[in-house]
């Protein structure tokens, strides 16, 4: 514990040197050094972590940081940084209420979409663009039905939920690119799932010319 305390103001005076990034090595190791039980030091650490990765520019990861602090202790300056930057669903705070809402739907369901996937992201540009314009076409569909017209940040998150449950489907069909046969270079014919889960496969399209 007291190397815990000793660690924490070894940071904030990094801190007041605008150290940052030493800052974040230091608070970092300030935080496995604390006890499990030792609530009111655990919270110290994540919310000064949260302050120096904010001042890298990295406040999404500040934000995490500040509520799991929260979680662990209700805490005053955490809960002032928290109100300042985050939004009610725990990510940063929009220019307004409609985009916090547009910010959480894309994110919550691109999230979900690249957990399914083995590479956990987008394997080209043109599946991004398409994952995007069907979310968007969504997003579209529920703000015409007014499902969050009205309803606090819970009731959002919960109604948020549900419609993401339904497109899904949609979106687990992308994430496996549709079988279909065609001629090697040996005039052989080869099915795209024969592939599946062995290598990579590059499609080549030839152009003739008359």
């Amino acid at each position: 514990m007291k190397h815990c305390r000793t660690e924490l103001q070894k940071g904030k005076a990094l801190l007041a040197r605008h150290d940052a990034a030493g800052a974040v090595k230091v608070f970092s190791r300030a935080l496995s050094q604390c006890p499990s039980e030792d609530c009111g030091c655990l919270t110290k650490s994540l919310f000064y972590l949260g302050v120096a990765m904010k001042k890298l520019g990295l406040l999404n990861s500040a934000i995490k940081l500040w509520v799991s602090a929260y979680k662990i202790k209700k805490n005053r300056l955490v809960k002032k940084m928290l109100e300042r930057y985050a939004n009610g669903y725990g990510m940063v705070k929009q220019a307004n209420l409609a985009l916090d809402d547009q910010m959480a739907f894309f994110s919550i369901q691109i999230m979900r979409y690249v957990e399914k996937k083995a590479c956990h992201g987008f394997s080209t540009h043109a599946e991004k663009d398409v994952v995007y314009e069907l979310i968007k076409d969504h997003w579209t569909n529920l703000v015409k039905s007014s499902t969050l017209t009205g309803k606090a940040f819970k009731e959002k998150t919960q109604a948020l939920d549900q419609f993401i449950d339904k497109i899904e489907v949609y979106l687990d069909e992308l994430a496996v690119a549709p079988d279909f046969q065609l001629k090697d270079t040996q005039g052989n014919l080869v099915s795209l799932s024969a592939y599946r889960g062995k290598q990579p496969v590059v499609l080549v399209l030839t152009r003739g010319f008359m």
